[in-house]
């Protein structure tokens, strides 16, 4: 049994003590008029210069800390300027002061919006981790749950992760053409496990249209254009009859696609019992089709890259928020039962 062991730690920013940015602060804006002094006594605020050097003292003060304290370095540098007799309230000196004030308050509202926005970011991650911890140990309650209760169960049966694990090595090892080959063993497997009685398997082109059936199950016949499997297709989502059954002969189609929305393939389901087309299988079947879209995204990432069809983004979240919880999900069919069709014939791929 393998055990998750990872887990996502977020360390915490240190909290500086609430003086220090005071400091740092008055400290920066005493440091560039220090600099201005040694650079010219006679002018050590840099008036009279071309460019207003003096003005990355609030710029510094407003990104490290915020636009309070770029205002505070701002206005404590107007304040040491005005009260030098040499200087006084000048208008290039009011120009100035209403600069470097100004040049610390816009400053500091981008360091705020990041700050904020970080805040943000790291309440979501904490969020996440803790349900990645509390996903990882009810993953590791279930996995001992099913590994005592198939030592409990004479004969092994083929449970449908067997089923889905070794179809996924079926395709690791036969890399991104694996399609091809099973096409059979993959429908037989949804004929197993999710109540498919006839059904056929079309692969989709470049442009992700589905080719013609290249495996069929039963009287699985389909039309490539059969609303039902161009709408799949097209989204990325098991689709029913009860959504969309207009002029369709399938009962649902369902596409093997991963979690980046690369939809590879069509199964398309002809024929199953009619108690069985409800939530918790519709739900039973994205589970398959996503696990072998994985499966075949993990083999192309490990063989040579091959040629996707386009991209569907921000389909598949909204497709698993749709699900019904797993408590509804049917546990499968086991072999024999008499659901399983006794027929299946392949087809030539399209040339």
């Amino acid at each position: 049994m393998a055990y998750i062991t990872d887990s996502t730690e977020l360390k915490s920013h240190a909290q500086a003590p609430e003086w220090l940015p005071l400091v740092e602060t008055l400290g920066l804006a005493m440091s560039f008029m220090v600099l201005g002094l040694l650079a010219d006594r006679t002018d050590p605020f840099l008036l009279k210069r071309g460019f207003p050097w003096l003005a990355f003292a609030p710029l510094l003060a407003g990104l490290r800390h915020g636009s309070g304290k770029g205002v505070l370095a701002g206005t404590a540098m107007a304040a040491a300027a005005m009260l030098r007799p040499s200087v006084g309230l000048s208008p290039v000196m009011i120009e100035s002061a209403f600069g470097w004030i100004a040049v610390g308050l816009l400053a500091g509202e981008f360091a705020d919006a990041w700050r904020r926005k970080r805040r943000a970011l790291e309440a979501n991650a904490s969020d996440l981790s803790s349900r990645l911890e509390a996903l990882s140990r009810d993953h590791l309650a279930l996995e001992a749950s099913h590994e005592a209760l198939k030592r409990q169960v004479p004969g092994e049966p083929v449970t449908l992760r067997d089923g889905l694990a070794a179809m996924g090595r079926s395709i690791g090892h036969r890399g991104p053409g694996a399609l091809q080959a099973l096409a059979e063993p993959i429908l037989w497997l949804f004929a197993e496990h999710a109540f498919v009685q006839s059904g056929s398997f079309h692969l989709l082109d470049p442009e992700g249209q589905p080719d013609p059936a290249i495996a069929e199950l039963g009287a699985g016949g389909s039309r490539r254009d059969d609303p039902l499997l161009l709408a799949a297709a097209r989204s990325g989502e098991v689709t029913s009859v009860r959504e969309r059954g207009d002029g369709s002969d399938l009962l649902v189609a369902v596409p093997l696609v991963d979690v980046e929305e690369h939809v590879y393939a069509v199964v398309a389901i002809r024929d199953m019992p009619f108690l069985s087309l409800h939530d918790g299988t519709l739900s039973l079947l994205a589970v398959m089709g996503g696990y072998l879209g994985h499966a075949i995204t993990a083999a192309a990432s490990a063989n040579e890259p091959v040629e996707r069809p386009k991209e569907k983004k921000g389909r598949w979240r909204r497709s698993r928020d749709k699900q019904p919880s797993p408590a509804s999900r049917p546990a499968g069919v086991a072999a024999g039962s008499g659901l399983v069709p006794q027929t299946a014939t392949a087809k030539e791929g399209p040339k």
